[in-house]
């Protein structure tokens, strides 16, 4: 996110903390050294870092949980002083090994929006897999169709970094189809299979994990459709699909009823009304964007802001002294 933008949004954030809902959005905690470009993009905060953050948290805010959070929605009602809500997007097995232990040792609640489709699985999201392809290369160049053939220099730190970056940022304004042929061409010219094995911080958290973070009155489990698919580039048809699959996977391995969703990508090209007509059509009650700002009493429950954590060098908003 673009510096002004971030600090714009929430100006005045530690005197308006205290009446407006604070939603902090989280990916992973790892407790594994990176090499290379990987986790360059501190998706994946350290658990030094996250235990000092919600150490923080249950010392001087005020934790809800996403239920909480609904009723002010819904009521209209205040919120209490410094409130503060946890969420996680994505499904990563780090979240049961390392962020739910801190959390429980806390007692601070949180919401888990889960990729039903890459749950158990060895499957990775296609930013990781071409973080995984560009960083183990050992070629020096690398040639792609990117509108026309592109050619990019991937044998240093900073020319692995700069590939990513575009390559990434091109393929976000594709359709999925075109998303996957463009992940396919990264890994034939890089000549790197991505796979888990890379890294602890792509592998995926197992339907048993998931069970037990559930049965934790603590947390609650929402959906992220089946594969981080954005929904508003889809035929309807499609975008039904993913949700109701996502839904209906979770439902049957959980055994009871989804009722919480989070839109992959989350800004405000990602989705619209028409996806959000069919969340509420669902049964789903709540689905926070991942746009930047703070969420004042009454705030409509599926166009909530979030504040990004560690992702692109986001800052722990409390202890950021430039958000006077």
């Amino acid at each position: 996110m673009e510096e002004n933008k971030y600090l714009s949004s929430l100006a005045g954030f530690h005197n308006r903390c205290l009446d407006e809902l604070v939603i902090l959005l989280y990916h992973g905690v790892t407790s594994s050294s990176s090499i290379g470009i990987e986790n360059v993009s501190r998706k994946h905060i350290s658990e030094v870092e996250f235990r000092r953050q919600i150490r923080f948290v249950k010392e001087n805010c005020n934790p809800l949980t996403i239920e909480q959070v609904v009723y002010h929605c819904r009521t209209g009602q205040k919120f209490p002083p410094h409130s503060v809500a946890i969420t996680f997007d994505d499904g990563f097995k780090n979240n049961f090994e390392i962020a739910a232990p801190v959390l429980r040792e806390y007692q601070v609640p949180a919401v888990f929006y889960v990729c039903a489709g890459v749950i158990n699985t060895d499957l990775m999201f296609w930013v990781d897999e071409l973080e995984c392809c560009i960083n183990s290369t050992k070629k020096k160049k690398i040639k792609l169709k990117l509108g026309g053939e592109t050619s990019f220099k991937v044998g240093t730190y900073e020319e692995k970094l700069t590939a990513l970056e575009k390559i990434k940022s091109f393929c976000k304004l594709c359709s999925s189809i075109e998303k996957s042929r463009i992940v396919r061409e990264v890994v034939a010219s890089t000549e790197i299979e991505p796979g888990v094995n890379y890294s602890e911080n792509y592998q995926k958290i197992s339907w048993q994990e998931l069970i037990e973070l559930d049965r934790d009155p603590l947390f609650t489990i929402g959906a992220h459709t089946l594969y981080h698919d954005v929904l508003r580039n889809q035929p309807e048809k499609d975008m039904y699909a993913t949700i109701q699959l996502s839904l209906d996977l979770l439902s049957y391995n959980l055994q009871h009823s989804i009722h919480h969703f989070s839109y992959p990508e989350g800004q405000a090209a990602h989705y619209d009304q028409k996806v959000i007509d069919y969340l509420k059509r669902v049964g789903v009650v709540c689905s926070p964007s991942a746009i930047v700002g703070l969420n004042p009493a009454g705030s409509d429950p599926f166009h909530l802001k979030r504040i990004m954590v560690g992702f692109d060098g986001m800052p722990f908003p409390y202890l950021d002294t430039r958000l006077k």
